[in-house]
């Protein structure tokens, strides 16, 4: 379990790294932090949309 401030931060590193990630070409913020509604229990939910090109296939 985080602190508020220390989900912030963490949230923060995760968007700067994917912002900085050629593979990753979007992100969203979902679940309680877009809705402005995070408590203790709350966890980070980010979605990243992936360059199809950098995908591999699954086996």
């Amino acid at each position: 379990m985080f602190t508020n401030p220390e989900r912030s931060s963490i949230r923060s590193q995760l968007v700067e790294l994917a912002r900085v990630d050629p593979s990753v070409v979007g992100a969203a913020l979902v679940g309680s932090g877009a809705r402005d509604a995070e408590d203790d229990w709350s966890d980070i939910d980010l979605v990243l949309q992936l360059a199809p090109e950098r995908m591999s296939p699954l086996l």
